[in-house]
Formats: structure tokens, C-alpha cells, sequence
């Protein structure tokens, strides 16, 4: 998954649950509820970030794992021959 594709997922998710809460329980909107709000919203926007930190590190070590399986089926091949 991209890290785009996991961002808009994320999103996807985030958004849901708030609707999904905002239909179970609406309430008026309080300046504590607010603040909860945008705290809980800064937490999930910190944790997609690592996460696509992580992503971008995982696949910098795919890469890597790509590039010695290449040289090592490589060095088979001429071993075989």
C-alpha cells in the first residue's frame, strides 16, 4: 500500500468512526468537546505519520532485499554454468 493509499484510508476510517459516533450521539458541540476533538484528530494525524514514516523504511529495505536476491540469483547463475 502506498503511503498516499494508506493516508486516504486512514482518513477514510477516522471520518467514518466520527460519523458513525456523531449519528449514535449527537450532541451540541462543547469548547471541551472541541478541544478533545482536535486532540484526538492530532493524535491520529502523528500516528499516520509514523506509519508512513514505517512504510517508507520498509520499503527502503525491500528494495535493498530486492537488489541482493538479484545479485545473489545472479552469482547462482554463473556458478551453475
Amino acid at each position: 500500500m502506498t503511503a498516499r493509499a494508506l493516508r486516504i484510508a486512514t482518513a477514510a476510517s477516522v471520518a467514518a468512526g466520527l460519523a458513525a459516533t456523531a449519528i449514535v450521539a449527537p450532541a451540541p458541540a462543547s469548547a471541551d468537546g472541541l478541544v478533545a476533538t482536535r486532540a484526538r484528530a492530532q493524535a491520529v494525524g502523528a500516528e499516520v505519520t509514523a506509519l508512513e514514516h514505517r512504510l517508507a523504511a520498509l520499503d527502503a529495505r525491500r528494495h535493498e532485499l530486492v537488489v541482493r536476491i538479484g545479485a545473489v540469483t545472479r552469482r547462482i547463475a554463473e556458478l551453475d554454468l
